[in-house]
C-alpha cells in the first residue's frame, strides 16, 4: 500500500509523495485535496493525477526497500483557495442604502444620548447647589444664623451698592477684583465665595454648572482660582435675602421656607445654564428643579450681561417664588 501527503505554498503547489513498497499489493494510492486515486502500478511506472480544476501533475515511482522515499515537484500555479474568483463588490445602490439607514439610526439615537447627557449634567448641577446648602447651614451656625454677605447688597445691609435694592444681577461673582466693591468688612470674597473663604466648600468646579455654555466656564478661571487676586465669576446666582428683600439676611427667619436662596445663573441669557428650566436652592436647604419648557423665565433676562440690571434678576427671582407649585423637589 502506498500513501500520499500533499502540502501547498503561496506561490507554488508542492506535491510531496511518500512511497512505501508492499510486495503483496504493488499498487499506488495518491491523494490530492481529498481526492483519492488508486492505480495499478509497478516500480518505475509513471502515475498521472486525474486533472482537476487546479492542476495536473505526474509522479514517477522510484524503487524502494520498505523505507519511505520521497520526491518533490513544484507547480508554478497558485493553490485552489487563491484561484477562486473574487466575491462580487457592493453596488452603488447598496452603499447608498446602507448610508441612508445609518443616518436614520443616528438621527434617532443622538437626541436620546444628548437628553441623557443633559440629565446627568442637571443632576451634577443640583449636587453643587446641595453642597452650597450644606455650606450655608455651616456658615449660619458659626455666624449667628446670618447668611454669607455680599457687597452687592444694599448699603443698609453692609453692601456697597447705591441702589436701595442692591445689584442682585452681579451676585454670581464670588470674588471681586477691587476692594472698593467688597463687603463692609473689606474681604474680597463675596456671597457664595464666602463659603470657600471660610473653609466650608472646596474651590473650583463646584461653583460651575456642567451645562454652562456662556462666557464663564470653569476653564476660563482655572488659573485665577490659584491666584490671590482677580475677579471670579461663578455660574450660580446668589440671593442672600428673603422674598422681596423684606426679610433680614438670617437663614432661619426667612419666610416662606421655600424661598429660593441660590439658583442657576440669571444675569443674562448666556448665564441661563439649562435652557428648559433651572435648579435652585430653597431656604429650607432643599434643592428643586423648576421646569420652564416655554422659556418664560429667560424672557426676563437681557441678551448680554453688559445690559443687565437688578430689576431683571429680581423679576426672575419673583418668577421662581410664584412658580413653587410647578417645581419638583430633588432628593
Amino acid at each position: 500500500m502506498f500513501g500520499g501527503l500533499l502540502s501547498a505554498s503561496w506561490r507554488f503547489i508542492t506535491i510531496r509523495v511518500k512511497i512505501c513498497l508492499v510486495p503483496s499489493n504493488p499498487s499506488l494510492y495518491l491523494e490530492h485535496d481529498g481526492f483519492g486515486v488508486t492505480n495499478p502500478a509497478h516500480v518505475g511506472d509513471i502515475v498521472v493525477f486525474p486533472k482537476t480544476d487546479s492542476f495536473a501533475d505526474e509522479i514517477r515511482i522510484v524503487p524502494s526497500r520498505r523505507e519511505c522515499l520521497s520526491e518533490t515537484r513544484t507547480s508554478p500555479r497558485r493553490s485552489r483557495r487563491h484561484d477562486r474568483s473574487p466575491r462580487a463588490a457592493f453596488t452603488l445602490i447598496e452603499v447608498l442604502v446602507s448610508i441612508a439607514v445609518i443616518a436614520v439610526l443616528l438621527s434617532l439615537l443622538i437626541p436620546g444620548l444628548n437628553k441623557a447627557y443633559e440629565t446627568a449634567r442637571r443632576v451634577a448641577c443640583a449636587s453643587n447647589l446641595k453642597q452650597f446648602g450644606y455650606g450655608i447651614a455651616s456658615y449660619a451656625e458659626a455666624n449667628k444664623e446670618r447668611l454669607p454677605p455680599s457687597g452687592f447688597q444694599p448699603t443698609r445691609w453692609g453692601g456697597r451698592s447705591a441702589s436701595p435694592s442692591g445689584q442682585p444681577d452681579q451676585m454670581l461673582i464670588v470674588r471681586v477684583a477691587d476692594a472698593n466693591m467688597a463687603y463692609s468688612d473689606g474681604i474680597i470674597w463675596d456671597g457664595l465665595g464666602r463659603l470657600y473663604y471660610g473653609g466650608y466648600l472646596a474651590p473650583g468646579k463646584i461653583f460651575y454648572c456642567p451645562s454652562h455654555r456662556g462666557k464663564h466656564p470653569f476653564s476660563r478661571y482655572l488659573k485665577t482660582w490659584n491666584s490671590p487676586r482677580g475677579e471670579l465669576v461663578s455660574n450660580y446666582q446668589y440671593r442672600g435675602m428673603g422674598v422681596g428683600g423684606s426679610s433680614l439676611p438670617r437663614l432661619f427667619q426667612i419666610e416662606p421656607i421655600s424661598t429660593a436662596l441660590a439658583a442657576d445663573g440669571m444675569r443674562s441669557k448666556l448665564d441661563y445654564n439649562h435652557r428648559v428650566g433651572l435648579n435652585y436652592l430653597r431656604a429650607d436647604l432643599g434643592v428643586s428643579w423648576l421646569s420652564d419648557p416655554g422659556a418664560e423665565l429667560i424672557r426676563f433676562l437681557p441678551e448680554d450681561e453688559d445690559d443687565s440690571d437688578g430689576s431683571n434678576t429680581n423679576s426672575a427671582w419673583d418668577f421662581i417664588d410664584d412658580s413653587q407649585q410647578d417645581t419638583r423637589t430633588l432628593p
